[in-house]
């Protein structure tokens, strides 16, 4: 009887160990960017935990990583920024904004203010900083044209938020069991 108890005991102490493993190979692939469904899956298949729909949708592709979405924001901030100029010029071709089109001229410190300019400085700095949520928030205050160049990288970095969330959900409701 006694062995009997130690046995189950076992049993769902190695139940247990494998749903974390499984948890923690999820994990992993959301910090590298690696696509994760079938980890997602085994995952599944050991717990009883419902997965979150934010988690299961890009489990197939997997998310964007902090740094690709670091390195890639220079390039995208800078075209957003020239259709901003642009369509603010309205079609002015100054010497000013020829330069500042031409080289990509952009603020890099964080600036206060609610210019284009200014805002993706706030963003950039937010990024670099690691502060995925606080960027995305800030980008909704720019322009129609600027938000539109940034659509992209906007979607994947809340593809990365939403599904972070939902693995932080998984692994609070494994710990509080």
């Amino acid at each position: 009887n006694d062995a009997t108890v130690l046995e189950q005991n076992a049993a769902a102490a190695a139940a247990v160990a494998a749903e974390r493993a499984a948890l923690s190979r999820v994990l992993a692939a959301l910090d590298s960017g690696s696509p994760y469904e079938a980890t997602l899956a085994e995952f599944a298949d050991l717990s009883e935990a419902s997965i979150p729909d934010a988690l299961s949708a890009s489990a197939a592709d997997g998310i964007s990583t902090l740094t690709s979405l670091q390195s890639s924001f220079p390039a995208v901030a800078r075209q957003a920024l020239r259709e901003m100029r642009a369509e603010n010029a309205g079609g002015e071709n100054t010497l000013g904004n020829f330069f500042r089109n031409q080289f990509g001229v952009r603020s890099l410190a964080p600036q206060e203010g609610d210019t284009p300019d200014a805002i993706l400085s706030r963003v950039e700095a937010a990024l670099t900083e690691g502060r995925l949520q606080d960027a995305i928030a800030e980008v909704t205050a720019l322009p129609e044209s600027g938000a539109a160049v940034l659509a992209p990288w906007i979607e994947a970095a809340e593809t990365r938020v939403a599904a972070l969330a939902a693995a932080d959900t998984l692994t609070q409701s494994m710990t509080s069991n």
